[in-house]
């Protein structure tokens, strides 16, 4: 049975105040009631000097988008109290959800993903969501592994999910069916890439060795901008409406600031 879908966006911020600005006028056309929340990163560097224009962004869209926002709390390279520093400006700002992913590199206070959602959940202010890796974590040994990080992270209070970009539906499938097959039950978001340009496609496909399926693979050797968009466009609205057969009501799209593209995704669906 479809499902009507919610849909979340990927954003990060601009560098100028003029281009958030022009964000923020382009997110001011969407369906309201189409759009979940609104996700931005806000990096791992570990300083509260480092995200202030983030945060400063973060506040100018809760003044002018009537939508939740959803920053990213990493925790590679950061102590406790720089977390903690940082959820406090969160929740001052009246942020109730927050995106907990461990982050690249060697961590710091926090070895593993669960630990920081653990972290964040003690302190009563958060709804937290989590990452899931439905190819399996790059850090794994394997896929059971990562079931098992999917329910370490259930019971350190993570209320969903949100999948990595899924370039091939199958394989999530198959990862839904070992997590119940594992009995282990969380909600998932699915990440999807708008397929629109194609070096952004292969640098997503490089920095997450996601595998793209067949024929993603065959979009790839489309060279032609315009056709590579066209093909493109049609291949998402595709996948999106197979994942919602199969009976996924939540998508969150990794869109770079395209906001043009996500007008287009919604009048194709």
């Amino acid at each position: 049975m479809e499902k009507t879908i919610k849909y979340s966006l990927e954003i990060s911020t601009p560098a100028t105040v003029g281009e958030q600005e022009d964000l923020i006028r382009q997110l001011q056309t969407l369906p309201r009631d189409e759009i979940e929340f609104i996700a931005i990163t806000i990096g791992a560097g570990g300083s509260i000097e480092l995200a202030t224009p983030v945060l400063s962004f973060i506040q100018l869209l809760l003044e002018c988008i009537n939508v939740p926002i959803v920053p990213h709390v990493t925790g590679s390279h950061q102590t406790q109290a720089q977390v903690q520093e940082l959820l406090r400006k969160l929740s001052g700002m009246g942020i109730q959800t927050v995106l907990a992913v461990r982050g690249d590199g060697e961590p710091n206070a926090f070895g593993h993903g669960d630990d920081l959602i653990r972290f964040i959940e003690k302190t009563g202010e958060f709804e937290v969501l989590g990452a899931a890796y439905p190819e399996g974590h790059p850090e794994d040994d394997n896929l059971q592994q990562t079931i098992q990080t999917v329910e370490r992270k259930r019971l350190a209070g993570a209320k969903a999910l949100m999948t990595q970009v899924v370039m091939d539906n199958h394989r999530l499938y198959q990862f839904q069916q070992a997590l119940k097959t594992a009995q282990v039950s969380m909600p998932l978001i699915i990440g999807v890439m708008p397929y629109v340009q194609r070096e952004r496609v292969i640098k997503m496909i490089q920095l997450t060795q996601v595998t793209p399926s067949p024929v993603v693979q065959g979009l790839l050797t489309q060279t032609d901008v315009n056709a590579f968009k066209s093909e493109g466009l049609a291949l998402t609205i595709k996948q999106i409406v197979d994942l919602r057969k199969h009976g996924y009501s939540h998508i969150h799209l990794f869109c770079q600031n395209d906001i043009a593209v996500v007008s287009e995704l919604f009048q194709g669906l």
